[in-house]
């Protein structure tokens, strides 16, 4: 019989980290007691790994950390309400900030432009050149190129609903995955109805993934306003669906 072959070990490949980004890392994951977790935030600083595979592999013991101490970073946030641990991932990976006077102000509604935004960092596409000073600008010129517009016909300066919310979402995750489409399910909700023709799919899709979720009563309420606190659960929903 042949000689048994010997196991080849392969050794992840460490990328050194700047000074810079040292400090960063530091910074970052000081709220973290597991060497894994921080491994994982040194991966993302330099370019190892994107945030869906980030968010699936963040330890549930680095989830309660970063929501222990979400009140140190927002100070009308405390560790208890139903996002924190959400919020804590997405502050540390800057997708989200707080205002000026260090507060977050989660029932304060989102207007289209800076859901977009956030689905331009979130996906960590590059940001296009824009001539125009608009901080925008950039965003929407990315957001076209790469298809989060795609058959879309909302004016994002206004604050967003669920249904729009869930349109663009669903584009992100088409982009993401560079597929067409994602299969269509069937609406359950009892006020179907009132949610527009054209959002249908992406509702149908991002409520069977659990991104998005109905009322106890069985709606959907697709012209609601949607909040940063549901903004927050949305995005790292959506980065933990892509990361399976």
């Amino acid at each position: 019989p042949a000689p048994a072959q010997p196991e080849v070990k392969i050794e992840e490949e460490q990328v050194a980290l700047s000074s810079a980004e040292e400090a960063l890392a530091k910074e970052l994951t000081k709220d973290m007691s597991k060497e894994e977790d921080k491994k994982l935030v040194e991966k993302i600083l330099t370019k190892q790994i994107k945030y869906p595979e980030f968010v699936q592999k963040l330890s549930d013991k680095a989830l309660e950390e970063l929501a222990a101490n979400i009140e140190n970073h927002f100070k009308d946030e405390t560790g208890s309400s139903w996002y924190a641990k959400e919020l804590g991932v997405l502050r540390m990976l800057n997708l989200i900030t707080g205002y000026e006077d260090g507060t977050f102000r989660g029932g304060n509604p989102v207007t289209g432009q800076e859901y977009l935004a956030i689905l331009v960092r979130a996906g960590q596409w590059e940001l296009e050149k824009s001539e125009d000073t608009n901080w925008f600008a950039p965003y929407q010129k990315t957001a076209q190129k790469i298809g989060l517009l795609n058959s879309l016909v909302i004016d994002l300066t206004k604050e967003a609903t669920r249904e729009e919310i869930a349109a663009l979402s669903y584009n992100f995750i088409v982009s993401m995955l560079e597929k067409t489409s994602a299969s269509e399910e069937e609406i359950r909700f009892t006020d179907k109805e009132k949610i527009a023709e054209g959002y249908r799919q992406a509702v149908a899709y991002l409520t069977q993934k659990g991104i998005l979720k109905g009322y106890e009563d069985g709606s959907f309420n697709p012209k609601k306003l949607v909040g940063r606190d549901e903004v927050v659960a949305v995005i790292y929903r959506l980065l933990a669906v892509l990361g399976k």
